[in-house]
């Protein structure tokens, strides 16, 4: 609700889960960046794009076609399935500004659910996005084959109508060459005859 997403907005220090959870949901909305360096954006940056009057409209309204292929592999590979090493680099990042800041984990969904309501959907939401961009991502080779074959099969149609066509008109040409040769075997005939009579 909107007023659980105040409460978090009102906070100077927020839990890690909820941070990276606005974090990452804000990344796969295209309105924070993704960062090369291990080093978390400020809270103050983070809190500011909450505070948008259509930051719920714009999760809510945000279509799946609209995620940015590489902010989902950010997001998957940073916040919610980020290796020990990734995990490491993220925790000395943050211990660079901040020499008593708790090891960064993957988020997990329970624990950002316990830290905030308003933050357990958007990660549930943040979870949904990243799972079409995988469905996406497998089914797009598919889709892409698909199209190949339609557009061979419109090919293939095409050349088979143009046989077809040129069947057609060699059936008509045979058929006109067996009645011109049938004429031309009578006429064989006929004269044939002529000559015959002429000898007797």
């Amino acid at each position: 609700t909107r007023r659980e997403l105040d409460e978090v907005r009102s906070m100077r220090n927020p839990p890690l889960p909820v941070r990276r959870t606005l974090e990452c949901v804000e990344i796969l909305l295209g309105v924070l960046s993704p960062t090369s360096s291990y080093v978390a954006p400020s809270w103050e940056d983070v809190r500011k794009l909450t505070r948008r009057g259509d930051f719920i409209a714009t999760v809510v309204d945000f279509a799946p076609s609209q995620l940015d292929r590489k902010a989902a592999t950010f997001v998957k590979e940073r916040y919610l399935k980020p290796s020990e090493t990734t995990l490491r680099e993220l925790t000395k990042g943050a211990q660079r500004s901040d020499p008593d800041a708790k090891p960064v984990e993957a988020l997990d969904k329970e624990a950002v659910y316990k830290a905030s309501k308003a933050c357990g959907p958007l990660m549930a939401w943040a979870e949904s996005q990243i799972d079409y961009a995988e469905i996406e991502r497998k089914v797009e080779p598919l889709r892409e084959e698909v199209e190949q074959l339609e557009k061979e099969q419109a090919e293939t149609r095409v050349k088979v109508d143009a046989l077809n066509a040129e069947l057609e008109q060699l059936a008509k040409s045979v058929a006109s060459y067996k009645d011109e040769y049938a004429v031309a075997v009578r006429n064989a005939e006929r004269i044939k005859a002529d000559m015959e009579k002429g000898k007797a």
